[in-house]
């Protein structure tokens, strides 16, 4: 898909960034899901920089549901194994799940 971009028509590519906040990009758009409620919406071919967020226009609202429906149901909690988080975000998320996170 790198060398060919045109090749991925029809396919997705989900990312998470720590739990519930989850973003998936089409062919032609990215949706962006945050553990808020918060959301973005970009229109890749007419945006490609992504500086205008068209989430709350109502004439996107089948665009962002067709989208969200490839976003995980199921978020999974930090493993025991992790010992700190990289940043204060992932730390607070840490404690709110009952592991002490924070400690070497």
């Amino acid at each position: 898909m790198i060398e060919n971009p045109a090749s991925g028509t029809g396919l997705y590519a989900i990312t998470t960034y720590g739990r519930n906040n989850h973003a998936v990009v089409s062919n032609g758009y990215r949706y962006i899901h945050y553990e808020d409620g918060s959301e973005e919406l970009y229109n890749r071919n007419a945006d490609p920089n992504e500086f205008e967020n068209i989430a709350s226009k109502p004439e996107n609202l089948e665009i962002k549901s067709a989208l969200a429906k490839f976003l995980p149901k199921r978020n999974e909690y930090w493993s025991p194994a992790v010992k700190n988080g990289a940043n204060e975000y992932f730390e607070k998320q840490m404690v709110s799940q009952g592991m002490k996170g924070t400690e070497e």
